[in-house]
Order: structure tokens, then C-alpha cells, then sequence
């Protein structure tokens, strides 16, 4: 699943079907299949609030009503929540209870970043960020964590510290769209906008359909700090 190669990544989500027919009351097959889909939708492969986004949050619902105590489970729920459908109180509480079932799950913490970026609170989502990555330095999903760290940098005008950190994600996934999206947008942010434009090309590479009109109905970002990002991703040469 993390390879994020359409052909590896497709494999996974039937791997993962088949471990939840295996035993269909495990929760964690039904986290992981719930970000599987979460990640098909982030990537451009899954239609944008289709099917895929409703799947994603009936497995992570899954997963919890089996494991109500698991804090992976619970934070799966909440990024589907918070990324998918904007719904941050929700987000929130999921978050709450994830850390409290399980204050040292390293993608709760990390997960947990995006929704306090999302609603702007950029200095929060990187203490949550820091302490996922800090929790767990060698997960084999580190780019994932640097991936938030360097978001939340971006929200909060660190773009010195979000290029940074988003290019060091690149650096171990060159095929993750959500950090191309805020390497582009740090780019431009620092006024490099060559460099922005490059990023832009990988990024359609990936995803040859890319429409910002499209995207903007999904960003999770709050409107002022939504409207940014769009406008950033525009003049790295992003298509409207």
C-alpha cells in the first residue's frame, strides 16, 4: 500500500478485502482498508466524496464499533472524518479518544495533525506532527509522518521549514500527491517558482486529471487558509 504505484496499491486494497473475509471480526484490516480507500481518494485515483470516501468511513466505523478501544482504529475514523468530510468536531473528539486509549499510537498523534491544520492552528499541528514522527523515526511509513510535519509547517508560515520537510518526504516518496500539493505551495509561498512549476509536473504525472476547481471542493483546509493554498497551487501552474 505505501509503495503509492497504482498497481502495487491496487493489489493491497484486495489483500486487505480478503483479510477482513478471513476474520471478519479483527478491526485492524478494516483501519487499514479504510485508509486504503482514503488514500485512493488523496492520490486521485477514487472519485472525489463517491464511493470511496463513504467506504472509508464505514470501515474505519467498522473497526471501531469492533475495537472501541483502539487507538488506531479510532484515528483512521477521525482523518476519514476531518479529510473527507470537513467534519472537525468530530475529527476532534475521535482524536481525543484515540490518545487517551493510546498516548503512545504515533499515527494517532500524526493523523491528529491534520485536522488542527486544517482549521488553522498551525502551531498545534506541528507539536502533534513532531511528537508522531518523534514516537516512531523508522515506521515504514516515515514519509507519511514527514508529510504532516511539513504541512503543518506550511499552515504555519514556516516555508522554509515546510519545503524542508515535504522535500525530505519526496525524498522517500516521490509519488505521494499531498506533499507534492505543499512542496508546490511552500515553493511559491518562498517565491521559487521554478521549482514550484517542477513540483507541479510530477504531481500531474500522477494525476494527469488534476482540476483545481475539482481539488477545492475537497481541501480540507478553512476557506481564508483553503483560498491560499488553491492560489498557491495556481501559480505553480496547477490547471483550474
Amino acid at each position: 500500500m505505501y509503495r503509492m504505484n497504482f498497481f502495487d496499491f491496487s493489489r493491497a486494497g484486495e489483500l486487505l478485502q480478503a483479510a477482513i473475509a478471513a476474520d471478519p471480526n479483527y478491526a485492524t484490516p478494516y483501519a487499514y482498508a479504510a485508509l486504503w480507500h482514503i488514500h485512493n481518494v488523496a492520490q486521485g485515483w477514487g472519485a472525489e466524496r463517491g464511493p470511496d470516501a463513504a467506504e472509508a468511513a464505514r470501515l474505519a466505523a467498522a473497526a471501531v464499533d469492533r475495537a472501541p478501544a483502539d487507538g488506531f482504529a479510532l484515528a483512521v475514523l477521525g482523518h476519514a472524518k476531518a479529510l473527507l468530510f470537513k467534519d472537525y468536531d468530530a475529527a476532534l473528539d475521535l482524536f481525543d479518544r484515540a490518545l487517551s486509549a493510546s498516548p503512545g499510537n504515533a499515527m494517532a498523534w500524526t493523523l491528529s495533525s491534520g485536522v488542527y491544520g486544517y482549521l488553522g492552528d498551525g502551531q498545534s499541528a506541528i507539536t502533534r506532527a513532531e511528537q508522531g514522527l518523534r514516537l516512531s523515526p523508522a515506521d515504514t511509513q516515515a514519509y507519511f509522518y514527514l508529510m504532516f510535519l511539513g504541512q503543518a509547517h506550511y499552515i504555519n508560515g514556516n516555508y522554509d521549514e515546510a519545503v524542508v520537510w515535504a522535500r525530505k518526504t519526496a525524498g522517500l516518496n516521490g509519488r505521494l500527491s499531498a506533499n507534492l500539493r505543499i512542496l508546490a505551495a511552500a515553493y511559491i509561498a518562498k517565491g521559487q517558482v521554478e521549482e514550484a512549476r517542477s513540483v507541479a509536473k510530477m504531481l500531474l504525472d500522477i494525476q494527469s486529471q488534476f482540476q483545481l476547481s475539482v481539488y477545492r471542493e475537497r481541501c480540507p483546509f478553512k476557506s481564508d487558509l483553503r483560498d491560499r493554498f488553491i492560489e498557491h497551487l495556481r501559480q505553480a501552474g496547477l490547471p483550474d
